[in-house]
């Protein structure tokens, strides 16, 4: 990563973090497939549309499921958070951005993470790149185009 982060957002050589984006896409694709089977299962996508079956039965059937469906998506929301917290924080500390004053500190890095995480990848994006000059570019290795110097 051009951040030079792993996958729980701490620092590391070039060999530690090499495979960071691959390690996170994998995941993040894992999860959802996961969470969509599940979902299929209680919910009853693989049954025929019948005007007489009872969807309310059949998540009665499945309740056990559904509340293991709920804890695995609370399980991946809590650590995409502190993830993000963490890459936050790293840089912070990396370009000297200070918090806001009147946060104590961590505040408003789990704020950012927990309330839009989107937003807080996009603003990180913009902090570690300059994409006035250079395009991003999908399926790369830092975002970037290879010409591009990595960041230091």
């Amino acid at each position: 990563s051009r951040l030079r982060l792993d996958w729980c957002g701490r620092p590391g050589q070039v060999s530690e973090t090499a495979g960071t984006f691959q390690f996170i896409l994998y995941a993040v694709t894992f999860s959802w497939v996961i969470d969509r089977i599940l979902a299929m299962i209680i919910f009853g996508t693989f049954i025929e549309d019948d005007e007489r079956y009872d969807y309310y039965a059949r998540l009665d059937e499945y309740i056990w499921l559904y509340y293991v469906k709920n804890f695995l998506s609370l399980m991946y929301y809590v650590c995409s958070v502190i993830f993000l917290c963490k890459i936050r924080k790293s840089v912070r500390e990396k370009y000297a951005i200070p918090e806001h004053k009147n946060c104590p500190s961590g505040v408003e890095d789990f704020c950012c993470a927990a309330a839009c995480s989107c937003c807080a990848v996009a603003q990180l994006a913009r902090h570690t790149a300059d994409y006035d000059t250079y395009r991003g570019v999908c399926c790369s290795e830092t975002g970037l185009p290879s010409h591009v110097p990595a960041i230091v």
